[in-house]
């Protein structure tokens, strides 16, 4: 049995007071890698951090970033990478004001980044110099 609302349908609508405002959150869009990752190439400590490093333009990322190729849940997103010149090692370094579900799910970035870079992504910048001189006295 379905409840009806006291009064009738057309005195709610004439009063303007009386109408529900509901409001949605946009679906997200999404954003395609190439536009929030930048790539730099790191010859020493001092350059890793630094975004007016040597900067290189990385190929069509949006491929590993499932069917569509883009990145969704994430407000701001910005992705530097400095690839260490001596040791080929790959530090990420990801920021963004928020996330949230859009629709489409929070992309986890990690796995991916770890697809494209493979086994030379380290965790740490620290880390990552280390791994470059290690290698550099091999």
């Amino acid at each position: 049995m379905a409840l009806k609302q006291k009064g009738s349908a057309d005195a709610a609508a004439a009063d303007g007071s009386k109408r529900r405002r509901v409001g949605f959150a946009g679906i997200d869009a999404g954003t395609e890698a190439n536009e929030c990752m930048q790539v730099f190439i790191a010859r020493n400590s001092d350059d890793v951090g630094l975004e007016d490093s040597i900067s290189i333009e990385p190929f069509d990322l949006n491929h590993f970033f499932g069917e569509d190729g883009k990145i969704y849940g994430y407000t701001d997103l910005k992705i530097n990478v400095w690839i260490s010149a001596i040791s080929l090692h790959a530090y990420a370094e990801i920021s963004f004001k928020e996330t949230s579900d859009g629709g489409k799910g929070i992309t986890d970035l990690k796995p991916v980044l770890q697809n494209i870079f493979g086994e030379n992504l380290v965790e740490k910048d620290m880390n990552f110099w280390k791994h470059s001189q290690r290698n550099a006295t091999i």
